[in-house]
């Protein structure tokens, strides 16, 4: 159904013999509309004449009021080092130092241990891709500021104070301590002497065994009034050789900013005039009544209120296969049915039906209708939304012009 084309269609025929008509398929099983002849001998019409419009009712941009917001991550920062200094000038030996982008401090309420991990015999991590690791403890997991741990030296989230932004981590962790271990990845908390869990775990980590720790969050970044940097890091319990292993440190960092799309506008109404050589209006269907228009629909001298109006919806498939593909006679009234749209969300059940053609029929009888078609310059159509008309972005109405198809 990729494929399908849908048209707002106007046939201008002298019967209404119309409803038992339905859309023929090609080979390649896409919908085709009738042409003019096959549509007057499907529905039994006289050769008396008449045209067949065809308008094309696909969702479009409505350029005038067609924008909607959306979301979009922009980045932030990463960790450039997912061995966190472990390969960088021969890694951690518990002692305070800067390796590459990764810091950390010892002594006092610092790092108690930070030491590169000794993979030897490690068959699990050799099978995990691991090849570096952090062997860490600390001092306190909460009461001392992250810049005295091991941090990342690079990312600063200060900007974003107060902010929220989104985190995705990923890395491998390892519960070295047999005792009670929490492991937080963490950063500046509201003061100088403290530190925010930014995500913790503890009955996830496996003594003696790596666990993968993925995921991606939100996070409100603390609100400080002395403008501090604001590094991440790791805390974890304190432990004489190290509480927790850690390794292949992924981290990036992300805002969700909004930002306006075009939106596509689904069309489901349609209005139709004929004006003479002077451009005065001389004929009008309007399948909304004139709703958008701000004219007298029913005291305008030019409406043809005998025209018969038939629709399609492809939700009409809930009342029985193929129902979709056949025609429904619009029948007007100003309490459910103002519009097409509204006689649709009637017969079909669906609370947003998709109208996929029109089809009108001037009141051929009608000597006036034949004069108008006879006399007629331009043939005009605008589409129509159940809340809009198709606009440019300066808010003019987009009327396109037709070439009416006569039927032979």
């Amino acid at each position: 159904m990729n494929n399908i084309k849908y048209f707002l269609l106007f046939i201008f025929s002298a019967t209404s013999a119309f409803a038992q008509y339905q859309m023929t398929s090609d080979l390649s099983g896409a919908l085709q509309f009738p042409s003019a002849s096959d549509f007057k001998e499907a529905n039994a019409i006289p050769n008396l004449g008449g045209y067949q419009i065809n308008i094309d009712t696909t969702p479009s941009v409505n350029n005038y009021d067609a924008t909607e917001t959306k979301k979009i991550s922009t980045f932030i920062a990463r960790n450039a080092d997912l061995n966190m200094g472990a390969s960088t000038s021969g890694g951690w030996a518990n002692a305070a130092a800067t390796k590459g982008c990764w810091q950390a401090s010892k002594g006092g309420w610092s790092c108690y241990y930070v030491n590169n991990y000794d993979l030897t015999d490690d068959t699990q991590a050799a099978s995990l891709g691991i090849n570096y690791a952090v062997a860490l403890a600390n001092t306190d997991t909460y009461g001392v500021p992250i810049t005295q741990q091991l941090y990342n030296n690079k990312i600063d989230l200060s900007p974003y104070a107060g902010r929220r932004v989104k985190i995705a981590y990923s890395f491998y962790a390892k519960k070295i301590y047999d005792g009670s271990t929490t492991l937080a990845l963490a950063t500046l908390g509201t003061s100088a002497t403290n530190l925010t869990h930014i995500k913790s775990w503890n009955s996830q980590l496996v003594l003696n065994s790596w666990v993968k720790l993925e995921d991606t969050i939100y996070y409100t970044v603390p609100a400080r009034t002395d403008g501090a940097v604001q590094r991440i890091g790791f805390v974890s319990t304190k432990a004489e050789n190290g509480s927790v292993a850690l390794a292949n440190f992924s981290f990036q960092v992300f805002e969700d900013v909004d930002y306006s799309v075009p939106k596509n506008t689904s069309w489901t109404d349609g209005e139709f005039k004929v004006l003479d050589a002077d451009g005065n209006l001389i004929y009008w269907v309007s399948t909304q009544w004139g709703a958008q228009m701000g004219g007298e629909y029913e005291s305008n001298p030019a409406t043809d209120l005998n025209a018969k109006i038939f629709y399609t919806s492809p939700d009409n498939e809930a009342n029985g296969s193929g129902k979709g593909r056949e025609w429904i006679e619009y029948v007007h009234n100003s309490t459910n049915a103002r519009t097409i749209y509204e006689h649709a969300k009637q017969i079909t059940g669906s609370a947003n039906p998709t109208i996929s053609g029109i089809v009108i029929q001037p009141d051929w009888s009608n000597g006036d209708v034949k004069s108008a078609f006879k006399n007629g310059k331009s043939f005009i159509y605008l589409k129509c939304s159940p809340t809009s008309i198709e606009k440019t972005k300066d808010g003019l109405s987009v009327w396109r012009t037709v070439v009416p198809q006569p039927i032979q």
